[in-house]
């Protein structure tokens, strides 16, 4: 393959890297502009196409399948996607989804040689990793990291942030845009504009563009994950809401699970046993259902 050129070169690398992380893939076809590509990992099998340009370097899309699989093979073997002159931030969130807890939002800057280096130590979308890894690798990316940012807001912040945002027509999107914007903003002050930023996107480009620092373009992607700074940024901000977390649900005397489901209503139903219905605002998003199934639920149920 290493005789074609420099797509098929850097697919080569690509594979050797997913073999040492214990995935296979192979080059099934060519497309007019790229490769065809099969990746197994255990049971899971996903396709996607390969290219290789100037301006992104190697990209891995997503073409049917595991799609977590794609995601996770998406990140190069020689680091081309995350390459770009000077330093790349990515920035990510956790506790959107999540009844209990803080909103999160992380921002991480890293040159391409330390891109490399965490890709090779692990350093994938948070989604795909447990606690204790989670927590490894965020202490990993906080050594070596040309700069990181993480903005927390706890819950009884949060519930007042999004009573005054809904007065003006606005919600928690908003919220979390000004996480991200505080975010990248320090980085910014302390380190200057990076080349290249990206997002993962979770809303329109408008609604987070007044909170962004003055000058900085930010690129928003579905599934940005696969660049290796918003990997980065998805663990800080993984691990900094599983931290808050377990701090909370320790401080109230219940074990406060992540996720909005109906483990997250029980939990809420303990609470307010324990501790009256004032508690949930001291811990939780009460905005969401969850509050009102719990507070419609039987004391004792």
């Amino acid at each position: 393959m290493t005789d074609y050129g420099p797509i098929e070169e850097a697919a080569s690398r690509w594979v050797a890297d997913l073999s040492a992380r214990g995935m296979s893939a192979i080059v099934t076809g060519r497309l007019a502009n790229g490769l065809r590509a099969e990746i197994r990992s255990g049971s899971s099998s996903c396709r996607v196409n390969l290219f290789l340009s100037v301006r992104r370097g190697f990209s891995v899309i997503y073409s049917g399948g595991d799609k977590s699989l794609a995601e996770a093979a998406a990140i190069s073997a020689d680091g081309t996607q995350d390459c770009v002159e000077g330093l790349s931030a990515g920035m990510d969130e956790a506790g959107k989804g999540d009844y209990f807890g803080p909103l999160v939002a992380a921002a991480v800057c890293l040159d391409p040689s330390r891109a490399a280096e965490l890709r090779r130590l692990g350093v994938v979308d948070s989604k795909l990793l447990d606690d204790r890894r989670i927590a490894v690798l965020a202490r990993i990316v906080r050594e070596r990291a040309a700069g990181f940012r993480v903005e927390a807001l706890d819950p009884a912040d949060y519930n007042d942030a999004f009573d005054a945002e809904r007065i003006s027509g606005r919600n928690s999107l908003d919220i979390l845009a000004s996480l991200h914007g505080r975010a990248l903003g320090e980085l910014v002050r302390r380190l200057g504009a990076p080349a290249r930023t990206i997002l993962d996107r979770f809303c329109r480009p408008e609604r987070i563009e007044p909170y962004l620092p003055s000058g900085v373009l930010v690129e928003m992607r579905t599934g940005a994950e696969s660049f290796t700074p918003v990997a980065a940024a998805s663990i800080l901000a993984r691990d900094e809401y599983s931290r808050r977390l377990a701090d909370l649900g320790r401080a109230l005397g219940v074990n406060l699970p992540a996720g909005s489901s109906a483990a997250a209503d029980e939990a809420g139903r303990r609470l307010v046993r324990r501790h009256g219905e004032g508690v949930l605002k001291l811990c939780a998003k009460v905005h969401f259902r969850n509050t009102g199934r719990i507070l419609t639920s039987p004391a004792g149920s």
